[in-house]
């Protein structure tokens, strides 16, 4: 949520501690009685839609990296076998096909890689008869197309859990919105009553009522992204972290930002068409913020 919601959701909280612990000074007020039934079961609600944003995709990215790198090595050994056998039959155009280096398919977008895997297990599959000599059989095309579809499957495997979490982050801060004016239209002026009977009574609910000032945001991380040679500024670079958070792209300046992103170590791909790709391991501390520098070479 964001700083200043979390600061109403505080307040909220607050006022319904203050009148609970002070609950003899308006028992028998019915006004008061149903406001702050209300303003409990919104708080009910707020803590359970808080709980579905907390899900975290524990061990997700290692997960995915883990799968990666063994459907990498079984599509290597494709490649192997059939870039062998395309120099002996002299097929360079199948050599081609699959001449996938390994800082290729390390380094590719999901959707690249998975098309990389599909090319790769096809050329395979249509040249097994001729592959036996070379170690490339039925059981090693079988595994790479097992891991592909494995690493298929956990790239999807999170959207379902952002998208309810941010359905729930939706209906949580709907949720204070609706609480807050509650407690502006209805429960201020029940209190009313109180401003003259019980002065200190009244006094401290509004020091309940009152929002703490957020603290003030800052980047998470933040760098630029140059040329090595020239020191110019590279625009329009892609910028994929490990984390769930979306990409992004350098400005015309080569700056780039994350102004939010999960603590811990990740890695950060910085890609664009005519550079050699960059893979930085970055580590996010909270509170703090991290500066990133990138320097690309021209791609050979």
């Amino acid at each position: 949520m964001k700083k200043n919601v979390e600061a109403q959701n505080s307040a909220i909280r607050k006022t319904s501690e203050y009148l609970h612990n002070n609950s003899g000074k308006w028992a028998g007020n019915q006004p008061v009685t149903d406001t702050l039934t209300v303003v409990d079961g919104n708080i009910t609600l707020i803590d359970q839609n808080t709980s579905k944003m907390e899900l975290t995709l524990t061990g997700y990215a290692t997960d995915k990296q883990n799968k990666r790198i063994l459907c990498m090595n079984d599509l290597l050994i494709l490649c192997g076998g059939i870039k062998s056998y395309a120099i002996v039959a002299n097929m360079p155009q199948l050599y081609d096909l699959v001449n996938y280096p390994p800082s290729k398919l390390e380094q590719g977008r999901d959707t690249l890689f998975l098309a990389a895997a599909d090319i790769i297990i096809g050329a395979a599959t249509d040249n097994l008869a001729n592959l036996a000599p070379y170690n490339v059989k039925q059981p090693q095309i079988d595994n790479a197309q097992k891991s592909r579809d494995n690493y298929a499957a956990v790239i999807s495997m999170p959207k379902d859990q952002i998208a309810e979490r941010s359905a729930a982050r939706q209906a949580a801060e709907q949720l204070i919105s609706d609480t807050m004016l509650l407690m502006k239209n209805r429960l201020d002026s029940n209190m009313l009553a109180f401003r003259t009977s019980d002065p200190d009574f009244y006094n401290g609910y509004q020091a309940s009522r009152k929002i703490d000032d957020p603290p003030k945001r800052h980047r998470a991380i933040q760098g630029k992204v140059t040329v090595s040679d020239s020191g110019a500024p590279v625009s329009n670079v892609t910028i994929q972290s490990s984390a769930e958070v979306p990409e992004k792209k350098s400005g015309a300046k080569g700056n780039f930002f994350y102004q939010t992103h999960p603590v811990g170590t990740y890695n950060i791909t910085f890609s664009k068409a005519g550079f050699q790709s960059v893979t930085k391991s970055v580590n996010v501390i909270d509170g703090e913020r991290t500066e990133v520098d990138i320097t690309l070479q021209a791609a050979a």
